[in-house]
């Protein structure tokens, strides 16, 4: 258990980036928001691997979270951008 937690720790700061904590304000908030997502991702792999036992299945949970960020962020909201530029400017 005590791994668990320790891979989950290591998992969440490997995800954000450390020296934004000591910019303060607005990037120390937003490096904030992000570790507390990430240790809660992190949380949710550990648990599906312990309640599994099988590292395959938080290495897929991972990778179709990942999908699903990029498609979402890269490929609705940017579209949805472009769309929203494009008729301001007609």
């Amino acid at each position: 258990m005590t791994g668990s937690f320790l891979a989950t720790l290591l998992f969440a700061f490997l995800h954000t980036n450390p020296t934004a904590f000591l910019k303060g304000g607005e990037a120390f908030l937003d490096n904030f928001v992000l570790l507390s997502l990430q240790l809660i991702n992190g949380s949710i792999f550990a648990f599906l691997y312990l309640s599994t036992g099988n590292l395959a299945v938080p290495i897929v949970a991972h990778a179709l979270y990942d999908f699903y960020t990029f498609y979402k962020t890269h490929m609705v909201d940017v579209a949805g951008q472009m769309e929203y530029a494009k008729a301001r400017s007609d």
